[in-house]
């Protein structure tokens, strides 16, 4: 057979119906047989009557490089004894072989041959088989999620749905649109009928125990030989837990920033605000509260002192009644606020309130909220603990520890302040009184330095009692006191220590010795603004006039 053979046609005899039939559509290129498979017709004489466009390249090539192969192919085509057989063709300079379909036409006047197959190397074929068969085990033990749908979206393959709770045979079969949770996908399309390609998409399933997952999948959509859509392919991954813990993670971190915000304005306030005044702010801004308010209690206040941010709506004296020494806090509901009270501690000991309160929207508290709540409670309980012991510091290093009052260094400066920003007029601006007890080292050594100490105690709060908001009292040391009136209460200072002097049954009831009786000597002097006296000026001569009176014990 020479190549023109490939190219010349010869007349088919008009009875054979088949052969004709068969080479007009082969010969006017019928969609059927102009694809990439080899279709042509022998006649009787290994004479190619039709041949598609592969057909001819095919024996053109084996004409040139391998003719005998084609003769033998003709060959084993003509003397196939059944209506239709396979052939095969077998090539050892290529380790490959080509395999066809040979068919009977027209009572054997014709043969019809078509390539099922084009080359193959069968080392190939034996380890595609083999990897086919790995792949199928792998997708059958995935940890993925593998699925396909058909063009209505009905689940035609599942691999991997144990992980939603699912067995495959459950949603096999059934529309994949039962298992999304549209409301908690943002408008997403369903990946499961997608027409376009996606990749690394997460949507939100619906578990078989009714809770949500979150499937992490790509897809690819599927097309048929005709173009048009069929369905979608595709791989994911459970990724709910990961989820859960990013949101956890998230959620604490976000927590932690805001404790630290709270806690650094504690511990760094604004120049114009105390601790408190910025830690409130700081609560108000940062927490889902619409106000915030810290009632602190001190032991030595008959009243709390209040720092508040924002205007508390409702009165809350009848609900703090029931709430104020629960461990547990205090929670309830007023028109449109909520109401929110925690006992703040500091080792187990109460030393306040925190109150949180929320109009509206802010109401809306939820678990993370209260946690909130609740460390913020111990920020500020560690800040009045640290409050009270800066103060309970400050006390000792300005105060007497006995008598509690200012001890003369405190009572030196804060008097030469006072002095120093007094205005130059002589108009009297206070007067100081040093008063010196008669006969006390008598008490400490007949009755006891208890009832000693007991003496200087009562002293203290007499003269305490005397004293208004800008005058000043203190004990310069054993048995030395002195008092600053300020002339702005517009008082007589030798009136008002009067009453202290004649006030006898204080002193007589620690005098032991009748011939030598407890009492108070005091010098008194008036100080205007005109003088330009130092402290120590004054108080010599405060010192001089009371030595003045002790001498004739009286004023």
């Amino acid at each position: 057979m020479d190549p023109s053979a490939a190219k010349n046609r010869f007349i088919i005899d008009k009875t054979a119906h088949e052969a004709l039939a068969l080479s007009s559509l082969i010969e006017k290129d019928c969609a059927l047989y102009h694809q990439n498979t080899f279709h042509l017709v022998f006649d009787s004489q290994k004479n190619v009557v039709a041949a598609n466009f592969l057909a001819r390249k095919l024996i053109e090539s084996l004409i040139l490089d391998k003719p005998e192969l084609l003769t033998r192919l003709a060959s084993d085509v003509l003397n196939i004894k059944g209506n239709s057989e396979h052939i095969t063709l077998w090539d050892p300079s290529k380790n490959s072989y080509l395999e066809f379909t040979a068919t009977q036409l027209d009572g054997g006047r014709y043969r019809y041959l078509t390539q099922k197959e084009k080359l193959f190397n069968p080392q190939f074929t034996c380890e595609f088989l083999k990897s086919v068969d790995r792949v199928e085990n792998l997708v059958m033990t995935s940890n993925n999620f593998l699925w396909e749908t058909d063009n209505t979206g009905i689940f035609s393959f599942i691999s991997g749905a144990s992980k939603f709770g699912y067995q495959p045979k459950m949603i096999l079969g059934t529309c994949s649109d039962e298992i999304l949770v549209p409301d908690k996908n943002d408008g997403l399309s369903s990946p499961f009928t997608t027409r376009t390609e996606i990749s690394s998409v997460e949507v939100n399933i619906l578990k078989a125990d009714g809770t949500t997952g979150i499937l992490l999948t790509s897809a690819l959509p599927l097309f048929g030989k005709d173009g048009y859509w069929i369905g979608a392919r595709g791989i994911g991954r459970d990724v709910t837990n990961d989820r859960q813990r990013d949101a956890e993670l998230s959620r604490a971190q976000n927590k932690e920033r805001i404790l630290q915000y709270i806690n650094n304005q504690i511990r760094e306030p604004d120049e114009q605000l105390s601790s408190l005044e910025s830690a409130v702010q700081a609560i108000t801004k940062t927490l889902a509260a619409d106000g915030c308010q810290i009632f602190k209690f001190e032991n030595d206040e008959d009243k709390p002192q209040i720092i508040m941010d924002g205007n508390l709506p409702f009165s809350i004296e009848d609900a703090l009644k029931d709430g104020i020494n629960k461990d547990t806090p205090l929670v309830f509901d007023k028109l449109d606020n909520r109401f929110a009270a925690y006992v703040t501690k500091y080792k187990n000991k109460t030393n306040g309130i925190l109150i949180f309160w929320g109009i509206g929207e802010s109401k809306q508290w939820d678990g993370e909220d209260f946690s909130l709540f609740e460390q913020a409670t111990h920020l500020v309980g560690v800040e009045l603990q640290h409050l009270h012991i800066q103060k309970s510091l400050e006390r000792l290093s300005t105060t007497d520890p006995l008598t509690g009052l200012l001890n003369r260094r405190t009572f030196s400066e804060t008097l030469e302040k006072k002095l120093l920003h007094q205005p130059k007029t002589q108009t009297t601006i206070g007067s100081l009184a040093y008063i010196d007890l008669d006969n006390f080292k008598l008490i400490n050594d007949r009755l006891g330095h208890q009832a000693g100490d007991e003496v200087l105690t009562e002293l203290s709060k007499k003269l305490t009692h005397l004293a208004q908001e800008n005058d000043l009292v203190a004990r310069l040391g054993g048995d030395e006191f002195a008092i600053w009136f300020d002339a702005k209460g517009n008082r007589n200072a030798k009136s008002i220590l009067s009453s202290f002097i004649e006030d006898e049954p204080f002193f007589s009831k620690f005098t032991s010795d009748r011939s030598r009786p407890f009492g108070a000597s005091i010098g008194v002097i008036e100080i205007d603004g005109y003088k330009s006296k130092d402290l120590a000026q004054i108080m010599a001569e405060a010192d001089r006039a009371m030595y003045k009176n002790k001498s004739v014990k009286k004023l």
